[in-house]
């Protein structure tokens, strides 16, 4: 399973090892059906609320499938 964090605007090593550890401890039951997953941070143009991150998460299953879930916090 390959990880990949892309992120815009972050450039933390640390939030990169833990988002990596992290998606491999959630997923670790799935690990024979993923085979990519991209993690993509982004902040949230002109937000008025509390809510200015956007997380884009990318799954890639052997048979070439994909799966997108995008969560705004």
């Amino acid at each position: 399973m390959d990880v990949i964090l892309d992120p815009k605007e972050l450039d933390e090593p640390e939030l990169k090892t833990f988002t990596e550890n992290r998606v491999k401890c959630s997923l670790k039951r799935l690990f024979w059906l993923v085979r990519k997953i991209k993690v993509r941070y982004s902040l949230v143009p002109h937000s008025n609320t509390a809510c200015n991150q956007n997380c884009l998460i990318e799954f890639q299953t052997f048979d070439h499938r994909q799966i997108e879930v995008s969560v705004t916090a």
